[in-house]
């Protein structure tokens, strides 16, 4: 039998789930304070690059826009994610400074000086894909430790990320 944990890394269950909702869609967390977390961690210093990764329909860079960011990039590999992510960047006038990219998180390259994570993680560990979550750390780090940047990550799977940081392994219940 398969569960639904079985298709979180499936575009097409991402492009179901999203559908033709134009509403952005807060996981975990309000987009308003993770927002607000990443300014007052960052130092509100404008400068720096953010990237988002598994974005969905996040509004949490339209956010840092308004605050006066500029270096802003969200991506995912949900078509309908992104497109509805661009069609809300442009109705709030930061489509010149937000943008939002078709693209797997396992492809993700170039350097930042932040990297947000909401749920993207939760993904790999909840389809038990420890190979790919751990390649996935691997990039990240990657593309922070040129900036000495930061990693903002939530997760509701913090006990097991917790496991597969320390033994490179997920024990699931």
């Amino acid at each position: 039998m398969t569960s639904i944990v079985d298709n979180f890394d499936n575009p097409s269950y991402w492009n179901a789930f999203y559908g033709d909702d134009e509403d952005p869609f807060d996981w975990y967390s309000s987009d308003a304070w993770l927002a607000q977390a990443v300014e007052s961690h960052l130092g509100g210093d404008q400068r720096l690059s953010v990237l988002e990764v598994g974005c969905g329909t996040s509004t949490v860079l339209c956010r840092l826009a308004a605050t006066g960011f500029r270096r802003l990039l969200g991506i995912d590999f949900s078509e309908r994610a992104i497109a509805n992510s661009i069609r809300h960047a442009k109705d709030a006038a930061f489509d010149h400074i937000v943008e939002y990219r078709l693209q797997d998180a396992m492809s993700i390259e170039g350097h930042y000086d932040a990297v947000i994570d909401k749920g993207c993680l939760d993904c790999f560990i909840s389809s038990e894909r420890v190979d790919g979550a751990l390649r996935y750390l691997d990039r990240v780090a990657d593309i922070l430790l040129a900036s000495g940047g930061t990693f903002f990550l939530v997760a509701v799977n913090a006990a097991d990320i917790h496991v597969l940081l320390q033994t490179g392994e997920v024990v699931m219940d």
